[in-house]
């Protein structure tokens, strides 16, 4: 989940960045089509190495834990037999089922990225400022 809003903030960013962009020679749909297949290029590459074994369970950054309404549980898991090496298992599961998610986010992200509008980018050259 945490990888998905990294991808959407950097969508935005991007996508917000068009209104600093100032005409030097390309034309704006040349810049919107770049910053397209910039997004299609991450997206790639976070879907890659997020799908692949331990991409987010040995990553600390995207590790998916147990939300905070778990705490009693994993705070006296501890007294239980194995209880602590059940509630790894429960964690690894559920980083596991991300892993899996993560494949089948390419094609939405692909398809949201290919209809964005490139009206978001348009400049208006004789004010050089950003058309409203």
């Amino acid at each position: 989940m945490r990888i998905l809003i990294s991808l959407t903030i950097a969508g935005m960013v991007l996508i917000s960045g068009c209104e600093l962009l100032e005409d030097n020679g390309s034309n704006n749909s040349d810049i919107a089509e770049g910053l397209k297949t910039a997004l299609e290029v991450g997206t790639d590459s976070s879907v890659f190495k997020t799908s692949l074994s331990d991409g987010f369970y040995k990553d600390a950054a995207i590790k998916i834990l147990l939300p905070d309404e778990a705490k009693v549980i994993v705070d006296n898991i501890g007294s239980i037999p194995m209880g602590n090496q059940l509630l790894e298992n429960v964690i690894l599961r559920i980083n596991r089922s991300a892993e899996d998610a993560a494949k089948s986010a390419t094609p939405i992200f692909k398809n949201a990225i290919r209809n964005m509008s490139n009206q978001r980018c348009s400049f208006d050259t004789q004010r050089s400022e950003p058309r409203k």
